[in-house]
């Protein structure tokens, strides 16, 4: 498609060198939510009948438009109240873990229940404060004695400014629209040369183009952003940061059924009958063995970007 006229700015680079790659009407997403995740989101797609995918030519990032379908509290206090939703302790957070030290300052933005300060407090000796806005979450954390805030990160930003070692956000940037500031206000809460700790769903991996309902939840308005590699590879060229490495997540047993689906498809060419044909023949006894063995080699689910706060800023 063609460059497009309408005046749509990228949260990242700001500028309007974007690309328009496709669009969804609206009754869709509403209906695979109703039908898949038993909640009803007409109300955040009010006279939007279509939207919108837009990458943003300057840094890769691409983005659902318009922003204002993002997901609101109740949205996420439905999705919290799931067993599988808040995983406690994931690939990222066991890679991450492993770069802070005893007597680090860490801040978690977009911290869940907690579950990776909490445990990560008794791993090291350090000082851990999580940010998150699912306010029913906030509360139960904090009977529990794990200490959330329920506070944006741009506010939080103001009041505690080059204040920690690590600051870290473990699957929220997709979540949100205005990713470049929440982006900038993570790091000013960094001490010069404090490290940032980014993980996000990897769209270079088999849910960039995942066919089941669970796609669902990589479009509005769960997902708002489209993330990989080279996007966040991008993020130095606009924000006061080096890049110390890229970890990729190599394919999780939780992952593996969906993996295996997508790529059968692909195998076949995307052809419903001969699709229908290997689950009927039950031929899946005979690949599942071999995803297992070379799970290592395949892409997974997530990405993490660890980068270092630019001492001068």
């Amino acid at each position: 498609m063609k460059n497009i006229k309408e005046k749509v700015l990228s949260p990242i680079s700001g500028t309007n060198n974007v690309l328009l790659l496709n669009q969804i009407e609206s009754k869709v997403l509403i209906e695979n939510y109703r039908q898949y995740y038993k909640i009803d989101i007409t109300n955040l797609f009010i006279n939007t009948p279509t939207v919108k995918i837009y990458k943003c030519l300057d840094s890769g990032y691409s983005f659902y438009y318009p922003f204002h379908i993002a997901g609101d509290d109740e949205f996420y206090q439905h999705f919290g109240k799931l067993d599988w939703y808040y995983l406690p302790w994931k690939w990222e957070h066991q890679q991450c873990a492993s770069l802070v030290k005893d007597g680090d300052r860490v801040l978690e933005v977009g911290a869940g229940r907690g579950d990776f300060i909490a445990h990560l407090s008794k791993l090291k000796k350090i000082n851990a404060v999580g940010l998150e806005l699912n306010s029913d979450v906030v509360k139960k954390a904090n009977s529990s004695g794990i200490k959330l805030i329920n506070q944006p990160i741009e506010d939080y930003a103001k009041l505690a400014p080059n204040s920690y070692d690590i600051v870290c956000s473990f699957q929220v940037l997709e979540h949100i629209t205005n990713v470049g500031e929440v982006i900038q206000a993570m790091i000013k809460c960094l001490k010069p040369n404090g490290t940032l700790l980014v993980s996000v769903p990897n769209n270079d991996s088999f849910i960039g183009a995942n066919v089941l309902p669970s796609k669902a939840l990589n479009m509005p308005p769960h997902h708002m952003g489209l993330w990989n590699q080279n996007s966040l590879e991008n993020l130095v060229k606009y924000f006061p940061l080096t890049i110390r490495k890229i970890l990729i997540e190599p394919l999780q047993p939780i992952h593996a059924s969906t993996f295996h689906y997508n790529f059968v498809r692909k195998l076949l060419f995307n052809n419903n009958f001969l699709v229908r044909v290997y689950w009927k023949l039950k031929i899946y006894h005979l690949s599942s063995p071999f995803i297992t063995l070379f799970s290592k080699k395949i892409t997974g689910h997530s990405i993490i970007a660890v980068y270092e706060k630019n001492k001068n800023n």
